[in-house]
C-alpha cells in the first residue's frame, strides 16, 4: 500500500499542473492546513471553555497564533456567528488579548468603517476571550486564486486602508503589523476592508498631554511581519506614523506584484518569516527606490513622499490620498472597473476559507505591559468611508 502511494503521489506531482487548474490546487493546501490546525488545537488547548459567557458556543478553530486562537461561535440565543478569540491568562503579562480588547474600545466607534467590533470581553475558566466580530476571508487567501491584484484593486485598497490608518493614528495608536494576513474582507461578498490584529499596537503620544514619543530604540526584537514591517521596527526602534505607512507601501506593491524584492519565492507560500530577518533588512536598506517600484512605479511618488517623513513628523493624509487618486487616473470608477475590483475581491467562498484566521497569525509581542484605558488625544468621531466607490 505504501508503495503505490508514492508511485501515485509522484504522478500526481509531476501532472497536477495540467490536471487540476490552481484553483483547486488552492482549496486543497486549504483543506490539509485546516485539518491540521484542528489536531493542533485539539492537542495544546484541550482545556479551551465549551462555552463563553454562557451564550456563545464554540465550533471550529479558525485559526492558531504564538499567544492566541481564534474560534467560529454561535449565539444560542440569537444564533448570530461570531469569531472568540481566546488566550491562556498569565499572571507575568497583561494577554495580547487584553490588550487589543482595550485598544479596540478606544477606536471602535459607530462612525467608523473597517475596525471590528467587540461585542464582549472578560475571563472564561482559565482564558482571556474576546467575542468579535465574524469576518470573511484576508487578502493574503484572496491572492491565492492568482497571485497578484489588478491595479484598480490595488488602488481601491490602499484608499481605504489609507483612511482607516489615519484614523488610528488620529486617535494616537499605530497599528505596527500591516500585512496581508491582517487585512480582511467583511462577510457576504461585502467590498468594505477591515484592519484585524491590534494586539501589538503601540501609543506613539502621552495619552494625557498628546506629546509625540521620542525616537529611541528599545530592543533587539522585531515587532509586525519582516516581508513588511519598517527598517525602524528591524532595528527594534520605536514606531511612529510613518512606519505604518511605509507597511501600507510595501502591502500595495505586494498586490500589484504578488510578491517583495525581499521574499524568496519558495517561501511565499509557507508565510512571511521564513527569510531570514537580517536579508530581509539589508534588501530594504539597499534597493534602489526605481527597483522596489518597477512594477508599480506610479506608487514610487507616495514611497518617496513617505520615506522624507521625520520620526516625529505628522503625515499629510489628503496629499497621499491625491497620490493614490493619481496611482489611478481617476476619481471616479466606471460599472466595468467596480466589477474588476469585486473579481478580485469577492472570489473566495466565505465557507471554504478560514474567516478572521488573520486575527491571530504571527501576532506581535507586546512591546509595552501598561495598558492605558483612556486616550485624550484624537477627535471623538471620525468618518472612515470609501473614497472611491460606495459599496
Amino acid at each position: 500500500m505504501k508503495h503505490y502511494f508514492c508511485i501515485f503521489s509522484v504522478q500526481t506531482s509531476k501532472i497536477k499542473e495540467y490536471l487540476f487548474p490552481p484553483f483547486f490546487q488552492y482549496f486543497f493546501r486549504r483543506r490539509i492546513v485546516k485539518c491540521l490546525l484542528c489536531h493542533q488545537v485539539s492537542q495544546d488547548h484541550s482545556g479551551v471553555p465549551l462555552r463563553v459567557d454562557g451564550r456563545y458556543s464554540l465550533q471550529e478553530p479558525l485559526s492558531l497564533g504564538a499567544y492566541a486562537t481564534i474560534y467560529k461561535a454561535v449565539n444560542i440565543i440569537n444564533h448570530q456567528i461570531y469569531a472568540i478569540k481566546l488566550e491562556a491568562c498569565s499572571e507575568e503579562r497583561i494577554s495580547s488579548v487584553e490588550r487589543e480588547y482595550y485598544i479596540l474600545k478606544q477606536l471602535c466607534s459607530a462612525t467608523v468603517v473597517g475596525i471590528p467590533q467587540v461585542h464582549w470581553f472578560g475571563q472564561e475558566s482559565s482564558f482571556d476571550a474576546m467575542v468579535l466580530d465574524l469576518l470573511g476571508p484576508s487578502l493574503h487567501d484572496l491572492l491565492g486564486f492568482q497571485g497578484k491584484f489588478d491595479p484598480l484593486t490595488v488602488h481601491y485598497v490602499g484608499n481605504q486602508l489609507l483612511s482607516q490608518v489615519h484614523y488610528i493614528h488620529s486617535r494616537g495608536y499605530v497599528h505596527g503589523d500591516i500585512q496581508p494576513q491582517n487585512i480582511l474582507m467583511g462577510l457576504h461578498q461585502s467590498l468594505t476592508i477591515f484592519i484585524t490584529n491590534f494586539g501589538g499596537s503601540t501609543q506613539f503620544r502621552h495619552p494625557e498631554t498628546g506629546a509625540h514619543v521620542p525616537f529611541c530604540q528599545m530592543s533587539s526584537v522585531l515587532a509586525g511581519t519582516p516581508a513588511f514591517t519598517s527598517i525602524n521596527s528591524h532595528l527594534g526602534a520605536k514606531l511612529s506614523q510613518c512606519d505604518d505607512l511605509r507597511s501600507l507601501v510595501y502591502l500595495l506593491i505586494y498586490l500589484t506584484c504578488g510578491t517583495l524584492p525581499w521574499l524568496q519565492p519558495r517561501h511565499k507560500s509557507r508565510g512571511f518569516k521564513h527569510t531570514a530577518y537580517s536579508a530581509i533588512l539589508e534588501h530594504k536598506q539597499t534597493i534602489p527606490m526605481e527597483q522596489l517600484c518597477a512594477d508599480s512605479p506610479k506608487l514610487s511618488s507616495m514611497l518617496l513622499y513617505i520615506h522624507a517623513l521625520s520620526f516625529s513628523e505628522t503625515p499629510d493624509y489628503g496629499y497621499i490620498h491625491s497620490l493614490l487618486r493619481n496611482a489611478s487616473d481617476q476619481s471616479q470608477l466606471s460599472i466595468d472597473e467596480v466589477q474588476i475590483i469585486r473579481q478580485d475581491l469577492s472570489q473566495a467562498d466565505c465557507n471554504d476559507l478560514d474567516p478572521s484566521a488573520a486575527q491571530c497569525l504571527s501576532p506581535a509581542p507586546p512591546r509595552h505591559r501598561q495598558v492605558h484605558t483612556s486616550l485624550s488625544c484624537g477627535p471623538t468621531s471620525f468618518s472612515v468611508k470609501s473614497p472611491m466607490i460606495a459599496v
